[in-house]
């Protein structure tokens, strides 16, 4: 359960860290890999489901690869998916 709370965590945190943490990695890797522009967000997602399973390792967390995906998964497009249902809710089809 752990790994999962994480993995929603860095997933939610991905877009909000892009600048902070995938821009200046591409920027040291440059030399060896180019990441274009349009990859930033999937760079940004890489490191921090990255950074997570870290934590949960250094937690001792027993995480399944499929429930800590599926946390990440959630939390990267949880914004959009609270806005979308909330939309949905409030619309009658009358």
């Amino acid at each position: 359960m752990l790994g999962f709370i994480l993995a929603l965590g860095a997933g939610f945190l991905t877009p909000h860290v892009e600048d902070q943490v995938a821009r200046p990695v591409a920027k040291a890797i440059k030399g060896l890999v180019d990441i274009p522009q349009g990859e930033m967000r999937a760079l940004s997602f890489i490191l921090m489901m990255t950074a997570a399973a870290a934590l949960a390792w250094l937690l001792g967390a027993q995480v399944s690869a499929l429930w800590f995906m599926i946390g990440g998964a959630l939390g990267f497009v949880a914004v959009r998916l609270v806005a979308g249902l909330s939309k949905k809710a409030g619309r009658s089809d009358d």
